[in-house]
């Protein structure tokens, strides 16, 4: 199955971006994700850390660090998503911050081909 997708902003008046709306698993409604080619793993918000269960009461596990090389602390757990109409797991990176999510490579890219076209301001997603 292959979908084509336009860039669009993350809120009104930002620069258009790869973005997708993913569900995921055990949680009411959508999340706008940003397509992330360069980040190695995905990266959520504390809020979508919450609602994963993630305990930030506990130490930080890991770091990711930012195209600026800042180390930002991260709790690593699983996500449960569905992506048209695909649903498979995906490691997550949820950071104690409020940032857009991030779906980065691992676990992601694996399961699309993906074609990002910068100068239509579009994608697709052909699933393998």
């Amino acid at each position: 199955m292959k979908h084509t997708f336009s860039y669009r902003p993350i809120v009104r008046g930002d620069p258009l971006l790869p973005v997708l709306d993913i569900e995921l698993h055990g949680v009411n409604g959508t999340f706008t994700s940003i397509l992330d080619s360069g980040a190695s793993v995905s990266l959520f918000p504390r809020k979508l850390g919450l609602l994963l269960g993630v305990d930030y009461s506990r130490r930080a596990d890991n770091f990711a660090e930012c195209a600026h090389g800042d180390q930002i602390p991260c709790w690593r757990t699983e996500a449960l998503v569905k992506i048209m109409t695909e649903e498979f797991r995906i490691p997550v990176f949820c950071t104690n911050l409020d940032n857009e999510p991030l779906l980065g490579r691992e676990g992601f890219f694996e399961r699309f081909i993906i074609t990002f076209d910068e100068v239509k301001k579009e994608f697709i997603l052909e699933t393998r």
